[in-house]
């Protein structure tokens, strides 16, 4: 917990500088004042004929105190004393409001930090860096951690804050009567240690409600995303099961925490009105301390004893809240390390004006255990239609996320108009690329926003793209591309998600097409018109095609069939449907699938 504490506070003075310095003098300020108001009592009480208080130390005060409100202008006598005591408790409230609004301004502001850097590190990461992960968890670490995070720099401050005031009012008791203060100390001192066990145990339930957040936000993640496949599978009593595991855990540790919380606050309370009260009756008796110093002494305590409950249930606070933040320290952490290099650089003019061929060279690829592509040879050349094909699991995807710079090269190179892909500034060659893929990613939002998402497509511009992406079904709906599409284009068919997906990529100049089962989703007819689109993209720029229906790649340049990660045969459509080929083979094996589904699976 110490080593948790010093990283809170080392991360909000660096994210606020001299504020934290500020809300730290604002603590004391009131904490002095609300102090020097309570300890007036004691001129006050001398004034009214209080003989009981007595003492060097008493006297001291009485006499540092009973001078102030002559030395300010006010009246002589208990009521000066008692307007002196009204200034004090209503600057210490000033203090206090002042105090209170720049600590919430910081707690919102720190939360606000987190999820920012969390959400930007994440982003800026390689792809390796989120598919090591479940995707809740990091949705988990932006959403509920970082509040949590939130709340371990609010009980910090009560924290510091009940530290502060218990330093102040102990030396003002101290001032007034050591005896009957080293007493109260003393139980406040037993109240602590007895409630230490709950402080302990915080720790194990804090840890328990970050792995616990994060599967809830994963399986309601799922579930969401998953629902139409649950309901038709009739999962949905296994997804609810799993949930409410989850669930019932959070809950469980969540409860264990909040009734230990109670169970301190009731030692506390209870213990301090017993001892206070026996101190009451003993100070005269055994101390020899006059009953007026008790009271003033105690009147003390007893503002103080809140600020002790505050202390200690702050603490237990703080157990449960900073496993958040070493969670989302190492989360950052480790994004960073993983992030991609930051490089502004345009592309060299020669791959910037035209398309430039494409070059693997030797290329292989390991992802896990398996070798995705293994000494791949082949090359895109400049302005034409070139398509890979063959069986799931072949490495055409691998491929794709490898001139897009998504997988890193264990072996080999790729070229882009001979220079090194590695060489190229990352974003200024990705904003060359208008990549579709199969499961077209929407944002929520409109239909213009989408289509012109990462470019600075106008409207006319986004209007020609839906037209190129036979997009035509936008002009039917009644706000056109201002229609919201939805939480990951929900509100619309996976055909019409597929060409607003096109309909982006056509949105701006580029030099490389990615087409990635981009057509699945189409019916023949709509198929043939965004083929026609692709066709007309060749020239400028260069068409890359993967496919598994044989359909999309009749027109290609140049063919390509992987199998296990090789190319094993290259060439175009008339030279590979020959018998004996490998192209013809899966050729022969899809038509089979579409006239006769079972036979196909008996032929496998």
């Amino acid at each position: 917990m110490i080593r948790l504490l010093a990283l809170l506070a080392r991360d909000a003075f660096a994210a606020f500088g001299w504020r934290v310095p500020a809300l730290v003098g604002l603590m004391v300020l009131s904490g002095v004042l609300e102090g020097l108001a309570v300890t007036a009592a004691l001129p006050l009480l001398s004034q009214l004929g209080g003989d009981g208080v007595q003492g060097a130390q008493a006297g001291g005060v009485v006499a540092a105190l009973g001078r102030v409100p002559v030395a300010l202008g006010l009246p002589e006598g208990p009521v000066g004393v008692g307007i002196l005591m009204v200034v004090l408790v209503a600057a210490s409230a000033v203090a206090y409001l002042a105090m209170a609004r720049l600590a919430a301004r910081l707690q919102a502001a720190y939360v606000l930090t987190w999820q920012t850097s969390v959400f930007s590190a994440s982003l800026a990461a390689g792809p390796a860096f989120l598919d090591a992960r479940r995707g809740g968890d990091v949705v988990a670490a932006i959403v509920a951690e970082v509040n949590r995070v939130g709340g371990a720099f609010y009980h910090g401050c009560l924290v510091l804050a009940a530290f502060v005031n218990l330093l102040i009012y102990v030396g003002l008791a101290l001032l007034v009567s050591p005896a009957t203060s080293f007493a109260v100390m003393a139980l406040g001192a037993v109240l602590f240690l007895s409630t230490r066990p709950f402080m302990r145990r915080a720790f194990g339930y804090g840890e328990a409600i970050t792995r616990a957040q994060g599967d809830i936000q994963s399986l309601a993640s799922e579930g969401v995303s998953a629902a139409k496949a649950l309901k038709a599978n009739v999962a949905e009593d296994a997804a609810r099961a799993r949930f409410a595991e989850a669930a019932g855990r959070l809950a469980e540790a969540n409860f264990r925490n909040s009734f230990d919380v109670q169970k301190a606050k009731a030692v506390f309370e209870f213990g301090g009105a017993a001892g206070l009260a026996g101190l009451l009756v003993a100070g005269p008796l055994l101390l020899g301390v006059e009953i007026a110093t008790v009271l003033v002494v105690l009147a003390l305590f007893v503002r103080l004893l809140p600020r002790v409950t505050a202390l200690q249930q702050g603490l237990q606070a703080l157990n449960v809240l900073l496993p958040a933040l070493d969670n989302l320290q190492r989360l950052r952490e480790e994004a960073r390390a993983a992030a991609e290099p930051e490089d502004q650089r345009p592309l060299p003019p020669a791959i910037a004006a035209s398309a430039a061929t494409i070059a693997f060279r030797g290329v292989s690829v390991t992802r896990g255990e398996t070798r995705a592509l293994d000494g791949v040879d082949l090359e895109l050349p400049p302005g034409k239609t070139v398509a890979l094909v063959g069986p799931s699991g072949s490495g055409k995807s691998t491929l794709v996320d490898a001139v897009l710079g998504l997988v890193p090269v264990s072996a080999g190179r790729i070229e882009i108009g001979g220079v090194a892909l590695g060489d190229l500034p990352m974003p200024a060659w990705r904003r060359a690329i208008g990549y579709v893929a199969q499961d077209t990613a929407l944002l929520s939002g409109s239909i213009a926003y989408n289509v012109r998402l990462g470019t600075e497509a106008g409207a006319g511009a986004v209007d020609e793209a839906l037209e190129q992406a036979a997009a035509h079904f936008v002009r039917r709906l009644a706000a056109g591309v201002d229609t919201e599409v939805g939480d990951r284009g929900a509100r619309l068919s996976g055909g019409e998600r597929q060409r607003l997906g096109l309909a982006r990529a056509l949105a701006a100049p580029r030099r490389l097409f990615i087409l990635d089962e981009a057509t699945s989703a189409l019916d023949a007819e709509t198929e043939a018109e965004v083929l026609r689109t692709v066709a007309r993209l060749a020239g400028d720029a260069t068409v890359l095609v993967v496919a598994h229906r044989f359909s999309a790649v009749r027109g290609a340049d140049v063919i390509h069939v992987l199998e296990n990660g090789r190319v094993v045969e290259s060439g175009n459509w008339a030279s590979l449907d020959r018998p004996g080929a490998r192209f013809h083979a899966l050729k022969q094996l899809q038509e089979m699938t579409q006239r006769n589904p079972e036979a196909s699976a008996c032929a496998e």
